[in-house]
């Protein structure tokens, strides 16, 4: 990979990681491919993985399986001190107008009372790339659109 990769992942707003692989509980099953610039599936009944492609117009695919994904086409190229390439991720909540199957986010954060959630992924030796976990955050309960507020844990950077 020739351009970092950051990816969106959401636990109560939005939960994803990128890379080569993220992975969430669960076996694996048949494999989708989704090359798509804004492709996306779900997994578990209720997590959405999508490709977001939007920093460049090189193709990029993830290979998707029911715990997680992987990068396995990426010839986008971007400065590593500009804007990522793309933000593969897996998330739970809503990212613009795509939502998870049975959510119930956006939610009031004092009506959350837990947000569990883990995240495993492994990637290519030398390759650069960001990796995050991203919580997202408005004032209006919105499920299009850019949210106002984000807290990042890098996971790398």
């Amino acid at each position: 990979m020739k351009r970092p990769l950051r990816a969106l992942v959401a636990a109560g707003l939005l939960l994803g990681g990128s890379l080569v692989a993220v992975a969430f509980g669960g076996n694996a099953s048949a494999d989708t491919q989704i090359c798509e610039q804004y492709g996306s599936t779900v997994i578990q009944s209720r997590y959405v993985v999508q490709n977001n492609r939007w920093g460049t117009t090189a193709q990029q695919c993830i290979n998707v399986t029911s715990t997680g994904f992987e990068i396995t086409t990426q010839n986008g190229s971007n400065p590593t001190n500009g804007a990522p390439t793309a933000y593969p991720s897996v998330f739970f909540g809503c990212h613009y107008t795509n939502c998870s199957p049975g959510t119930n986010l956006p939610m009031q954060v004092s009506q959350i009372s837990s947000a569990t959630s883990s995240i495993n992924y492994r990637y290519v030796s030398g390759a650069t790339y960001n990796a995050s976990y991203d919580i997202w955050l408005d004032p209006t309960p919105k499920t299009d659109g850019v949210n106002q507020m984000e807290i990042m844990i890098w996971l790398n950077r």
